[in-house]
């Protein structure tokens, strides 16, 4: 099967990051200046720009999330969460700080607005994370539900560990959010986490036990199942059930590689975009079918194809970033 080059951009700065939306396009950010931030759309057209700068100084670059229709911009640092502005809405409209990830961006929290955009996800450190906090020795990194509008803390749960980084990954039916969290190079979990009046509730994925150690990937833009990993294995689960639908491992899928370095992103609801990147060799892709998992086809590039980012919104087609050009694709 071949990819079909639909268009492709030069931005004038390296992009931050992408945010699929689900039902169809996405949202781009990068630092359009000293001080402010672009936010483009699906047409790669600058939509949105915010007094909020990204940084790309050293390692990963901070964590964003984009809501209410691309007005209001969140961004996750090592020491705080900032939301911006734009429009109506411009300037900064809230703060909130927190403890230090002192080996940033080894360690690093997340962001996520809910789809509709009433409320924001937020991995982070809390301030008692240096020695005794008033409920206690310090308990670990935490998640929080804010209001996306006002900042005001909704809900929190204790993570129980100390992070060096974590995923979040909004469920389309807008009541729940995918927590990937992991610790140094040797330990990844994760959770499904929803809302009980001012608790979180953390469910564990799949039907696999903690030290199972999967680790989501990928949530169908139908919300109706979703990819999850360990160490070798592919499994795909149905949502909210969590019933195990298939299993494989990933060396009797793929030709060859460290299952480490693919990554996955849904095409579409009934299937899912695994690339290759070893950093070597030009990245390769392949489909397979969700949730059965079967290998469908291999995905041909018109050309060696570097890359650092590959994402979807699930409708069909997907971009890929490589330093400061943006390419989006479709299958011929």
């Amino acid at each position: 099967m071949r990819a079909r080059l639909l268009k492709r951009k030069t931005l004038p700065g390296r992009p931050t990051g992408v945010v699929p939306v689900w039902g169809g396009g996405w949202w781009m950010a990068y630092g359009g200046g000293p001080g402010e931030a672009v936010v483009l759309d699906a047409d790669l057209e600058e939509r949105h720009r915010f007094p909020l700068p990204l940084r790309h100084d050293s390692g990963d670059a901070d964590d964003f999330a984009v809501g209410r229709g691309g007005c209001l911009l969140a961004v996750s640092r090592d020491d705080g969460i900032e939301v911006a502005g734009s429009g109506p809405l411009s300037g900064i409209q809230w703060r909130r700080q927190h403890g230090y990830w002192s080996d940033y961006p080894s360690g690093r929290g997340a962001c996520a607005f809910s789809p509709d955009g009433s409320v924001l996800w937020v991995v982070v450190r809390p301030e008692e994370a240096d020695g005794e906090g008033p409920d206690g020795p310090f308990d670990g990194d935490e998640c929080h539900a804010y209001d996306a509008t006002t900042g005001e803390l909704l809900a929190r749960a204790s993570l129980g560990v100390d992070l060096s980084y974590a995923r979040l990954h909004p469920h389309p039916g807008g009541r729940q959010v995918g927590l990937v969290v992991g610790q140094e190079h040797d330990w990844v979990s994760g959770y499904w986490v929803g809302a009980t009046g001012r608790r979180l509730v953390m469910e564990p994925l799949g039907q696999s036990s903690h030290d199972d150690h999967q680790s989501l990937e990928a949530v169908a833009p139908d919300g109706n199942h979703c990819l999850t990993r360990s160490l070798s294995t592919l499994r795909s689960h149905a949502h909210p059930s969590n019933m195990l639908l298939a299993e494989r491992l990933m060396s009797d899928i793929f030709p060859e590689g460290h299952p480490g370095l693919y990554t996955f992103v849904h095409r579409d609801a009934s299937s899912v975009l695994a690339t290759f990147d070893d950093g070597v060799t030009p990245p390769r892709s392949w489909l397979l079918d969700m949730p059965s998992l079967e290998l469908a086809d291999s995905v041909v590039y018109p050309e060696p194809l570097p890359m650092h980012t590959v994402a979807s919104a699930g409708d069909g087609m997907w971009i890929t970033v490589h330093d400061d050009v943006v390419s989006q694709w479709s299958t011929a």
